[in-house]
């Protein structure tokens, strides 16, 4: 599953590098693609990849610790996170109860 998340991961910073003038992203995501998302999100969140790629070392491990990106996701505004049949909470087999 981990290399599925770098996919994704990878992905986002390449169209942030071919479409520099991006300011949102949403994600959409149906039963294990929903932990997928939810695993890059978290991978970019607080991040500026556009400012990490200008610096040419192509590696993107480096977190910027200016208050101008927290809450953006990888220097973008996020406005939509859907999901849909995603066991964000994981699966118990195949007699599962809903507790409320």
């Amino acid at each position: 599953m981990k290399d599925i998340c770098f996919l994704l991961f990878s992905q986002v910073i390449s169209v942030i590098k071919r479409h520099p003038s991006v300011q949102k992203i949403s994600f959409v995501g149906h039963s294990l693609g929903g932990l997928v998302a939810r695993y890059a999100i978290a991978r970019l969140y607080g991040r500026d990849i556009s400012a990490e790629l200008s610096m040419g070392n192509g590696h993107c491990e480096k977190h910027v610790s200016d208050r101008k990106y927290e809450g953006k996701i990888a220097g973008l505004e996020p406005i939509n996170f859907i999901t849909s049949a995603t066991p964000h909470l994981g699966s118990r087999g195949h007699k599962q109860v809903i507790l409320w």
